[in-house]
C-alpha cells in the first residue's frame, strides 16, 4: 500500500490532481478541436490554404511541383502544429508501394527560440501568429531542393526537415536522382542501404524502397529539368 507520507508519492499525486482539473477545465472533444480548427480558418484561408470540411490540415499547391501543407495534432491539452510541402513532381517517380518519400515536415515549435508548447487553452491565435512570422518563411526555404538536399546531408538530426531517419534516406536519393545527379544519389543509397540497418523504422523495409530506386533509374540518366544545369 503506498505511503501517503512520503513525499514523493504526494507529488506524483499532486501533480495528477493538477492535470486532472486542467483537462476538466479544457476538456479535448470533437466541440473544442472543431472550434479550434475553424478559428484558424480566416487566417489560413488569407495566406491562400483551404481545408476540407472535418479535417485537420490546410493544403495550398502553389505550382505544379509544390504543395503547401499544415497539419493541427492534438493531443491531451497541447496542440502540436507542423508544416511541410509535397513535391508533386516526384510522387509519380517510383510505385507508392516502394515506401519513397516526397516531401518534408517540419514541427512549428521547433521553430521556436526557445521552443515553446501550443495549448488548447489559449486559443489559436499564437499558432496563427508564428504560421505567419515563421511558417512561411519556413516554407519558402522548403521549397528551395538544394538547400533541402544540403540540410538532408548534414549530420545533424536537427537539419534534416523530415519526419525522421528513415524518411531522410528516402527522400535524399530521390531529390539527387530528380536534379540529374544519379552518380551521387546510388552512392547514397547504397551507403543508407548499410547504416539503415537495424535503424530503418518504417514499411516497407529500406531493401525494398534501394531496389525499386535502383530498376528506376539504372536506366534513366535524364530525369528533372535541372540536369543540365549541374553538367555544365
Amino acid at each position: 500500500m503506498a505511503d501517503p507520507t512520503n513525499p514523493s508519492i504526494t507529488a506524483i499525486g499532486s501533480g495528477s490532481a493538477w492535470l486532472t482539473r486542467q483537462l476538466g477545465r479544457y476538456p479535448m472533444n470533437k466541440a473544442t478541436k472543431t472550434k479550434y480548427l475553424e478559428d484558424l480558418d480566416d487566417a489560413l484561408t488569407a495566406l491562400g490554404f483551404n481545408r476540407r470540411r472535418n479535417h485537420q490540415e490546410w493544403k495550398h499547391q502553389v505550382d505544379s511541383a509544390n504543395e503547401l501543407w499544415i497539419h493541427i495534432n492534438f493531443g491531451l491539452s497541447i496542440v502540436n502544429p507542423s508544416i511541410g510541402v509535397n513535391y508533386l513532381d516526384l510522387v509519380e517517380l517510383l510505385p507508392q508501394e516502394s515506401g519513397h518519400v516526397t516531401g518534408t515536415m517540419v514541427m512549428l515549435s521547433s521553430l521556436l527560440s526557445p521552443s515553446r508548447n501550443y495549448t488548447i487553452e489559449e486559443g489559436s491565435r499564437r499558432v496563427a501568429h508564428d504560421i505567419c512570422g515563421i511558417g512561411m518563411p519556413m516554407f519558402t526555404h522548403l521549397r528551395d531542393r538544394e538547400s533541402v538536399i544540403t540540410s538532408l546531408k548534414s549530420g545533424r538530426v536537427s537539419d534534416w526537415l523530415v519526419a525522421s531517419y528513415s524518411h531522410r534516406i528516402r527522400l535524399l536519393p530521390i531529390l539527387l536522382a530528380n536534379t540529374g545527379r544519379l552518380s551521387e544519389a546510388f552512392h547514397l543509397l547504397e551507403h543508407f542501404r548499410y547504416e539503415s540497418l537495424g535503424r530503418d523504422q518504417i514499411l516497407p523495409p529500406y531493401e525494398v524502397f534501394a531496389k525499386t530506386f535502383s530498376e528506376r533509374f539504372a536506366t534513366s540518366p535524364v530525369v528533372g529539368p535541372e540536369r543540365a544545369s549541374h553538367e555544365s
